[in-house]
């Protein structure tokens, strides 16, 4: 009997360290933890960044562990925490990094977290564990970080601290800061003429602040008799406050009037006061050309009263030649129709004109007149070369361009020399190849046209 019991003792023994092997089993083959870890991917040296997880838990019953490695993969921090998830959810966790106190210098280094569950009267590492790599980068703004708000983790209230993920506009920093939310204030109101306050709605917190005035209206005119009124407005709280306009020196005076060439005056309709002011004159008008024979007028008026002076002008030493007569090749003599100047000039020619075209064999002749008396002179021109269609004495571009258009306008473009290099009895666009070629290798390609 007391072997029976025995037996049976152990074989529950037995059942009892199975089930509870089996529950081990189960519990560690399940993935214990879906984290999402967010942080200052890099981390000014020298400063605070913030590691932030996101754990998903399974049990009750859980802590999480987080370790901190240098490049050598020597443990430089570590932090361990127990929670309880009873229904709460998603875990939201945020681990401070301190690089001074860690002496984290600039860097890569490592995180390493990951979850153990408590099961069986002892705790369980979870399978499931993660890695990060974090960076230290040189301090560029020295603590003095652009500091703009990304987005918001957890809402604050004005009360109630929140989590905001921020990151520096100046350089790769970006972590979480805790803050206030801003208050909810109601519309400001006046208080005295100095300054107006406002109320939070939610927590009863009162704010002052100095006016902010326009630049003020005068909502009554002042004279030379009377003061006057200027009247400000909060732009902020639309409260108001006054100021006296001191009188004024301004009279109503009537029309400038001119007084003599150098000044002119006017009267106040109000007092009689009496002011005088130089005259403000214009670049002036010629009324009255100046020639070679005689002086001229130049009249000036005032801006401001309207009154006039004049001023003489010189004879000018411009002279209006009639046409010339010649005096020999060189020069001919002309008199001015105005005053009567004779002088004797250079002949002005004119470009040219071509009284007997050259050709192949023989020469031409080109003729100028004098634009300024009956004078003429001519000169030869040189024999042309074959191909110089536009007889310009040289063959290029501009000679092939005027065979082309020869070959589409020939009655706008006539050929006074003959085009033919390819002795075809057609001039064609063939012949404007044949030129082209001509221009750029005229060894290769010799004009003998026809």
């Amino acid at each position: 009997m007391k072997r029976g019991k025995r037996l049976l003792a152990m074989l529950l023994c037995v059942i009892v360290f199975v089930s509870m092997m089996s529950t081990v089993a189960s519990a560690a083959s399940y993935p214990l933890i879906s984290a999402k870890l967010e942080s200052a991917k890099t981390i000014p040296q020298g400063e605070i960044g913030i590691l932030r997880f996101m754990i998903f838990p399974e049990f009750k019953n859980e802590q999480y562990h987080v370790e901190i490695y240098n490049s050598y993969g020597t443990k430089i921090g570590s932090v361990d925490k127990q929670y309880y998830n009873a229904s709460t959810g998603i875990k939201d966790v945020l681990i401070t990094v301190n690089t001074n106190d860690l002496n984290m210098g600039v860097g890569t280094y490592t995180i390493k977290y990951w979850t153990s569950f408590y099961s069986l009267y002892s705790w369980h590492d979870s399978p499931s564990k993660y890695t990060y790599t974090l960076q230290v980068i040189t301090n560029k703004c020295k603590n003095n970080h652009n500091l703009v708000v990304d987005d918001v983790v957890s809402e604050a209230t004005c009360s109630k601290k929140g989590t905001v993920k921020v990151s520096c506009t100046k350089c790769d920093y970006w972590g979480y800061q805790e803050q206030y939310g801003e208050h909810t204030y109601g519309s400001w109101t006046k208080v005295d003429d100095a300054s107006h306050q406002r109320t939070c709605t939610a927590c009863s917190e009162k704010e002052s602040e100095s006016h902010s005035f326009n630049a003020g209206v005068v909502t009554k005119e002042p004279t030379c008799s009377t003061t006057g009124i200027k009247t400000y407005t909060c732009n902020t709280c639309g409260g108001t406050k006054t100021e006296t306009v001191a009188k004024t020196n301004d009279h109503i005076y009537g029309n400038w009037n001119k007084q003599d060439d150098s000044t002119h005056k006017r009267t106040c309709n109000l007092c009689g006061k009496t002011e005088s002011a130089s005259h403000s004159w214009n670049g002036g008008t010629i009324t009255k050309q100046p020639t070679c024979a005689a002086t001229g007028i130049k009249t000036y008026t005032c801006n401001i009263c309207g009154g006039t002076k004049t001023q003489t002008l010189a004879k000018t030493t411009d002279h209006t030649y009639g046409f010339g007569t010649k005096v020999d090749d060189n020069s001919h003599r002309h008199s001015c129709e105005t005053c009567g100047q004779e002088e004797t000039v250079s002949h002005v020619w004119d470009s040219g004109r071509i009284t007997l075209a050259p050709t192949l064999e023989a020469t031409g002749l080109r003729e100028y007149s004098c634009k300024e008396c009956t004078a003429t002179k001519t000169e030869i021109v040189p024999k042309r070369a074959s191909g110089d269609l536009n007889g310009d004495q040289k063959v290029d571009n501009k000679d092939v361009a005027y065979l082309l258009w020869h070959t589409l306008f020939p009655t706008s473009y006539p050929l006074e020399m003959f085009a033919d290099f390819d002795f075809s009895n057609t001039v064609d666009n063939k012949d404007v190849e044949y030129l082209l070629w001509h221009t750029l290798f005229p060894d290769r390609y010799p004009l003998h046209a026809k």
